[in-house]
């Protein structure tokens, strides 16, 4: 993932970027709400659950190793540090959270 001269090839860095920005959100997106869809009972867990959570977790690697190895910047391009891999760990941690909850309660609102 290096170029000629030994620096990240600026394409995986932009195809990382684009997975943790959009990419990576609208799949959760989609799945919070084919588990809205499906779930009916409380408490029910099925395959989905895991594949939020697979796609959640896929999110941190991904936003990690843009900016511990591929030279990862912000959103607004500036240059990204550990410190802001912390941050957007911790909020994307909670606002997951919360949407795995509410698609569940939604699902089974329905139910």
């Amino acid at each position: 993932m290096q170029d000629e001269r030994g620096k990240p090839a600026a394409s995986w860095g932009c195809l990382l970027r684009l997975f943790w920005m959009i990419a990576g959100n609208f799949c959760l997106a989609v799945v919070a709400l084919l588990i809205a869809d499906r779930c009916r009972k409380a408490l029910s867990f099925s395959a989905l659950d895991g594949v939020y959570w697979a796609v959640a977790a896929l999110l941190v690697v991904v936003r990690y190793v843009d900016i511990r190895h591929m030279g990862g910047a912000t959103a607004t391009g500036e240059p990204a540090s550990m410190r802001h891999f912390g941050r957007y760990a911790a909020i994307l941690a909670v606002a997951s959270t919360l949407l795995w909850a509410a698609a569940h309660v939604l699902g089974q609102a329905r139910g």
